[in-house]
């Protein structure tokens, strides 16, 4: 609720196309500053960004994915991501599937935290609950990640699906 709430607020200081919004708000991304070194919370900056993306692209999915693409590199996108993972299924797997080799370790945690079945505050994804298999392909791919980050969330992952069909792990 608070996530449609923010990108609401948003849409009403963004173009009326949403592509050219979603332009807009990576061009806010790209002209900033590393938030990281603004300190811990200015990350969240780019929280109505996601929402964004989240609310208005589900019909935009190209533009979609090159926002999150980018966000998650600054914020997160794990949140985001789950409306395209309902509502277009194989062709955000497929994407996923590309960006496990992303060189942005990043990136490739949002392919692992985005599938999680069963993440922390966020919409489950019960097709994933029901059938693990599509996640598990993608989680093949990232299990020897270089980065702790990429695998500790491939281990959340693995616990996620591991609740809900204990013999597959």
């Amino acid at each position: 609720a608070r996530g449609r709430h923010l990108a609401q607020a948003l849409r009403c200081h963004l173009p009326g196309d949403v592509e050219l919004a979603m332009e807009v708000l990576l061009a806010s991304v790209q002209a900033s500053a590393e938030p990281k070194a603004a300190g811990a919370m200015a990350p969240f900056f780019y929280l109505p960004h996601t929402c964004f993306v989240a609310e208005f692209g589900l019909d935009h999915f190209e533009a979609s994915m090159r926002a999150q693409h980018l966000l998650t590199q600054h914020f997160t996108a794990e949140f985001s991501i789950r409306p395209f993972l309902q509502h277009h299924t194989q062709a955000t797997l497929e994407r996923l599937a590309q960006w496990a080799t992303d060189p942005s370790h990043h990136v490739r945690r949002l392919v692992s935290e985005g599938t999680r079945p069963r993440l922390p505050w966020g919409q489950r994804l019960r097709a994933f609950q029901e059938d693990p298999s599509p996640v598990l392909a993608l989680l093949e791919r990232l299990k020897d990640d270089p980065e702790l980050y990429v695998r500790r969330s491939v281990a959340n992952n693995l616990n996620d699906i591991g609740k809900d069909h204990p013999t597959v792990l």
